[in-house]
This record gives structure tokens, sequence and C-alpha cells, in this order.
């Protein structure tokens, strides 16, 4: 049994002692870039750890975040364990407007997106 799948697993049992659930159906993973520089392999130890929790049925869907930027954006949608991803779509990160939001469509993923309303910004997206 991998090491980080028994911690992973300890929190999310933790959490559903605490809430009562039998289930958490959305588990938001968040980290930075950095982690993925330190380990190459993190993700896909990530994506194992996920796929087993999942099939134990801890956990329904699984989330990605970042606040690491466009490429570790990328890497999470490469990692195919993660059914939606968190994204801040400020006048500070459009960035996510060009490429992330196209391909989390093409890969079928849900996003859920913070800061949509940042200085009317999502209005003028609109209107394009």
């Amino acid at each position: 049994m991998i090491v980080g799948l028994q911690r992973l697993r300890a929190e999310v049992e933790r959490i559903l002692d605490l809430t009562g659930w039998s289930r958490i159906d959305i588990l938001n993973f968040g980290f930075m870039g950095t982690a993925l520089k330190v380990d190459h392999g993190y993700l896909g130890k990530l994506s194992r750890n996920i796929t087993a929790l999942k099939d134990e049925g801890l956990i329904r869907f699984a989330t990605g975040d970042t606040f690491s930027g466009e490429e570790t954006y990328l890497r999470i949608l490469d990692a195919g364990a993660f059914d939606a991803i968190f994204i801040t779509l400020g006048l500070a990160n459009d960035g996510g407007r060009r490429r992330i939001l196209p391909e989390a469509a093409a890969r079928g993923m849900a996003v859920f997106a913070r800061e949509v309303y940042a200085k009317g910004e999502l209005w003028n997206w609109g209107e394009e």
C-alpha cells in the first residue's frame, strides 16, 4: 500500500467522520506548481490515489486547483484523474480563458470559476 494513499485515505475518513457522510461528493486537490518540480511523479501518484479513493467509494469526484499558472493547469488536465478544475477568471488571470477553458471543454471536464465578477470582466467576455 502506498504511504501517500494511507495518509490521504485517513484524511478522507476523518472528514467523513466529522460530517457523518458516507462519501465526499467533490474533493478538491489544491497544490502549487513547485510540488511538480520537486517530484516529477507527483501527479501520477496523486492520480493513482484518487482512483483508489473513487474505487473504494470514499469520493465521487476530484477537482484540481492551483494558483501556479497555465502550465500547472495543463498538467492537471493531462493527469486524467480530475473531473473538474477550479480556476480564477479575473483580470490578472485571463490565460485560462484562452488555453485552459478550451482544453477542459475538449476533455469534457467541468470548470468551477472563482472571481468571475472581478471588475465586470465577465460581462466583457460575454459581449465577445
